[in-house]
This record gives structure tokens, C-alpha cells and sequence, in this order.
């Protein structure tokens, strides 16, 4: 898990809010990236993809993408971050 935390997600989230992918195909190719390295850990045969998450404290990549995309537009509302227009 640290890994993932530390080399491949941040990879899978680069700038997530400016190259938002589109295509509910391109959603699932870079979750499946996610679901490879969570069905790897041991000790949760049995399981769905969501509950493996939820045991491990994960959120589905898409989620995290929502969540990156409040953070910048509270930011933008607020005046914290500075938009040229």
C-alpha cells in the first residue's frame, strides 16, 4: 500500500483537474490500475473491488478526482488560488 501511495497514485492524479479524463472508458482503464495493485494485497479473497477499498481506507480514483476539483473551485470562489482571465 505504501507503494501505491507513494509512486503510483500521485501518478494517476497529476493534474487531474486540468486533464480531467472524458471518456467513462478512460475512468475505468486508470481504475483498473488501482484494482491490479488492491486485488494484490492478501487477506481479502472474497471481496468486491469497493469493499477491498473500503477495508484498506481507499477511495475510488473518480472520487478523488470530485474531490480535487471542489478543493480548486472553493479556492478559485474564495480568491485563495489567483485565475487570470
Amino acid at each position: 500500500m505504501r507503494l501505491h501511495k507513494t509512486y503510483a497514485r500521485p501518478h494517476l492524479e497529476f493534474a487531474s483537474t486540468a486533464w480531467r479524463p472524458w471518456l467513462q472508458k478512460d475512468k475505468d482503464a486508470i481504475e483498473r490500475v488501482q484494482e491490479k495493485m488492491v486485488n494484490q494485497v492478501g487477506g481479502l479473497k472474497g471481496r468486491n473491488y469497493s469493499e477491498k477499498l473500503a477495508e484498506l481506507g481507499l477511495q475510488f480514483l473518480e472520487d478523488r478526482r470530485i474531490e480535487a476539483d471542489m478543493v480548486l473551485m472553493f479556492k478559485v470562489v474564495t480568491g485563495r488560488c489567483k485565475v487570470r482571465s
